[in-house]
């Protein structure tokens, strides 16, 4: 009866019922991964904003409907503040939330000097969840500021972010948990890449492992679409906003693919289930 409701005509009108309810349920996050926008020279960064800039223009354009806008990290290519400026004027358009990370690339306090209004926690790191009806995302801050004990590049989740991460997964007990993470702590087998993943991975499995509400594991850090199984755990990682890396399993060193497509993720929130997606720009 509340279904045939909707079938009624009012003012000349046909409501589709099924369309309506679906718009009531489904929640759709995008993901944007390592825009690096870079300010080594001028012409660095205007390139690497306009990257950003299509790529904001494309999800105007096709997915406009979307809930929340998240950047997994590697915001700014060198953590200088013009960077976020430059990414505080591109976004200033953007008048849905957005959850902002930190790779390897960035620095917490110049950006936070920019976005003052992107809080930390009560340790001084770039972390926050968000509560859905039957999902709890959690974005955890895995820069290593400074690189004095890990390689450089590296992510690093110490004593505190984890006791943190414990304190969320708690809280979230009855919920289905994503986890956000610029670096990935499963491997990939880009040899290259997974020399600078989290460095601490261990530790991280052995705290999430404590809770059975872990479902997807979502990481930056790799600059291309991969999905897959590891510990116990899915994963996905996206193509980056800016550049590709190059499909060499066994590269020794990091290498960019010369005119691949960008793109960025698409989860979508469905009652209790969910599905990811691979958008590309042209």
């Amino acid at each position: 009866l509340f279904l045939n409701g909707f079938l009624q005509r009012s003012e000349g009108r046909s409501f589709r019922p099924v369309n309506y309810l679906l718009e009531l349920i489904m929640k759709k996050i995008i993901v944007f991964s390592d825009i690096h926008l870079n300010s080594a020279t001028g012409e660095t960064l205007e390139k690497s904003s306009q990257k950003l800039e299509k790529a904001i223009v494309h999800l105007q354009s096709n997915h406009n409907d979307f809930d929340t806008l998240v950047f997994t990290g590697d915001l700014a290519n060198s953590g200088k503040t013009d960077e976020y400026k430059a990414l505080r004027n591109l976004v200033s358009a953007i008048n849905k939330p957005i959850k902002f990370m930190l790779g390897n690339h960035d620095n917490r306090e110049n950006f936070l000097d920019i976005f003052p209004d992107y809080r930390p926690d009560h340790n001084g790191f770039l972390q926050s969840n968000e509560s859905y009806e039957y999902f709890e995302f959690i974005f955890l801050d895995t820069l290593k500021d400074p690189y004095d004990d890990i390689p450089i590049s590296c992510g690093y989740l110490c004593q505190k972010r984890l006791e943190w991460l414990s304190e969320k997964l708690e809280e979230a007990v009855n919920k289905k948990v994503i986890l956000f993470m610029h670096h990935p702590a499963f491997t990939t087998g880009m040899q290259a890449m997974d020399r600078l993943r989290l460095k601490n991975s261990h530790d991280f499995f052995s705290s999430i492992k404590s809770f059975d509400n872990v479902h997807h594991l979502i990481s930056g850090h790799i600059h291309r679409n991969i999905s897959g199984h590891y510990e116990g755990y899915n994963f996905s990682t996206f193509k980056s906003v800016n550049q590709q890396m190059v499909l060499k399993f066994k590269a020794d060193r990091v290498e960019y693919a010369s005119g691949e497509k960008s793109g960025y993720g698409i989860i979508l929130l469905d009652g209790k289930n969910y599905t990811i997606h691979n958008e590309e720009v042209c």
